[in-house]
């Protein structure tokens, strides 16, 4: 997602809660079954790469499985299935590991972070205007000291 606002997707309705967290949850196992695949796949080609060395079309589709797990990760880390925070007030709240704590909330997408947030999370960091502030100028703050020492380092090179 792309948009400069915070955007809350919220549902009311208890099934829907339910249906939408039964979905997440089927989500959730079936991007990790195929992650074990791949991985399996990956481990055979390593094992036959100990004995012998890899034959082109053998080197081609183990990279390949490495880009298509790691693509599929990176689809997991970015969806509105988990929450981006470090440390995630969801965690806390519902007593989960941060995989399965936010299958079941409503989330908020973060235009500063480029990632989705749990609602419970909002409600503690983001929620009034002034925190939303404060986090945007320590962003900015972190830009602006990258950009000091990527010019220092062009200086010194």
């Amino acid at each position: 997602m792309k948009s400069k606002k915070w955007r809350k997707i919220t549902l009311r309705d208890p099934k829907l809660r339910r249906i939408r967290a039964g979905i997440r949850v089927l989500l959730k196992l079936s991007i990790q079954d195929e992650l074990e695949h791949l991985r399996g796949l990956q481990d055979l080609y390593l094992k036959k790469n100990f004995t012998r060395e890899l034959t082109n079309s053998e080197k081609k589709r183990y990279s390949f499985l490495i880009k298509k797990s790691t693509n599929l990760s990176r689809a997991w880390d970015n969806s509105i299935l988990i929450c981006i925070e470090g440390w995630c007030e969801s965690k806390r709240i519902n007593n989960l590991s941060g995989e399965y704590a936010t299958l079941g909330e409503d989330m908020v997408w973060n235009p500063l972070l480029k990632g989705w947030i749990c609602i419970n999370c909002y409600n503690t960091k983001y929620k009034s205007d002034l925190q939303k502030r404060e986090f945007q100028d320590l962003l900015e703050q972190a830009e602006n000291e990258e950009k000091k020492f990527d010019d220092w380092l062009k200086d010194h090179s």
